[in-house]
């Protein structure tokens, strides 16, 4: 489990690093406190991705809240972890940004294939009022992170926990349950 949740960070690291690059060559970022994705009500993602978060709350113990949460959340709603908190000077939609999914990381800075085998970039009604030139420019287009990269290198470390798609809150309390039951054989906790 350990060794997952570590490799998962280093893909995480490995993409906030591209993304940071792609912003300045591209000059292209988030609207300035914007949380215009966190609002969106149909997000998927896969139980792996949530893993590093998980470990995280339960190594801060958190967890038995955070899953109370979840569990009082209706299905298919907002992420269980929006809360707009005050970051530095930003405001942000997530209560835990540093431990948000690979989903929430690529969302609006990435592209992926067009059915042309093109790159095409993936973004919000924010970003194409903000950029409406850039969003033209194919050469933007083949800058920016490639989301099949980035899941192709999950499905690497955990086929099974990387190739299921769930809603988002349904992915974080499964990964939740997932490490509670990993640490309730250990006896204690093991950052």
């Amino acid at each position: 489990m350990k060794k997952k949740i570590t490799e998962v960070q280093k893909i995480f690291a490995g993409l906030d690093k591209d993304i940071g690059g792609f912003q300045k060559k591209t000059g292209i970022s988030c609207v300035q406190n914007c949380f215009h994705c966190c609002l969106k009500k149909d997000i998927h993602a896969t139980v792996l991705e949530f893993l590093p978060l998980a470990n995280f709350l339960y190594q801060e113990n958190r967890i038995e809240n955070i899953l109370a949460k979840l569990e009082s959340t209706p299905d298919n709603k907002i992420c269980a972890l929006f809360s707009t908190i005050t970051y530095g000077d930003r405001t942000l939609g997530c209560s835990e940004y540093a431990y948000r999914g690979l989903i929430c990381r690529l969302f609006g800075l990435s592209a992926n294939m067009d059915k042309h085998g093109q790159p095409a970039w993936i973004t919000c009604q924010p970003l194409k009022l903000k950029y409406p030139d850039k969003l033209k420019d194919q050469k933007v287009n083949t800058q920016a992170p490639l989301m099949s990269k980035y899941y192709s290198r999950l499905y690497a470390i955990d086929f099974k926990l990387a190739v299921t798609y769930y809603p988002i809150n349904e992915a974080i309390k499964k990964a939740i349950e997932l490490v509670l039951f990993y640490y309730s054989y250990r006896g204690k906790k093991v950052s």
